[in-house]
């Protein structure tokens, strides 16, 4: 019983890969499924195609053995991105396509994942002088790009700033931001956001 919890975003809807030792989600539509080898991988990614199924539990002996099984079936793409704290205890969340999203992108040859989050939070909302204050969760979302299947890991940190001035990057779709003091903030997004986006926000609460 061994391993992390992983949660992978297929069309907005999670599979949950888990160890026995963790407890199972009680969610409406959710569906569980034991591990019997390999063959239930392919079995949780035709459910989570269900119209009727919010989402899939894989309960298995080693939950990072299993993600590593499952990712292998796809293209992994590193990305990285910031939450970012100023002076007043705002935190900044950017809206783009449409939903509040984070500021975030895809890690550069030879980068670090520290460096790639402060880097495209610097180019995505023009903030200098950022500083990373620790790590948090890392997300994945599955998205189809030029027929082929991928697999993106943002690995996101908690960053802080003095300034609260922000020059969005329009040309990355960014089209406002705010500013969210903490308590505030998932009753401003939770209608139009992304859901990895959520989850991180949700797990990260107690951290910010």
């Amino acid at each position: 019983m061994r391993g992390n919890k992983y949660k992978i975003f297929i069309d907005g809807k999670p599979i949950v890969i888990l160890p026995k030792s963790f407890a199972v989600e009680n969610i409406p539509g959710s569906e569980t499924l034991l591990w019997k080898g390999k063959q239930i991988i392919v079995e949780a990614l035709e459910k989570i195609k269900s119209a009727n199924i919010s989402q899939v539990n894989l309960i298995c002996p080693d939950a990072d053995v299993v993600f590593h099984q499952l990712a292998s079936k796809f293209k992994v793409v590193e990305a990285a991105g910031g939450l970012v704290k100023n002076n007043l205890n705002q935190y900044l969340f950017i809206f783009r396509r449409g939903k509040w999203d984070l500021p975030k992108g895809k890690m550069d040859e030879g980068e670090s994942v520290a460096q790639t989050a402060l880097r495209e939070v610097e180019e995505e909302c023009g903030l200098k002088n950022l500083k990373i204050i620790s790590p948090l969760m890392n997300t994945y979302h599955y998205y189809s790009e030029k027929k082929k299947n991928v697999l993106k890991r943002t690995h996101w940190f908690l960053m802080s700033t003095v300034s609260t001035e922000v020059v969005i990057e329009k040309e990355e779709d960014i089209e406002d931001y705010a500013w969210l003091e903490k308590e505030k903030i998932l009753s401003h997004i939770s209608q139009n956001s992304f859901p990895n986006i959520l989850e991180l926000v949700k797990e990260s609460m107690q951290k910010i």
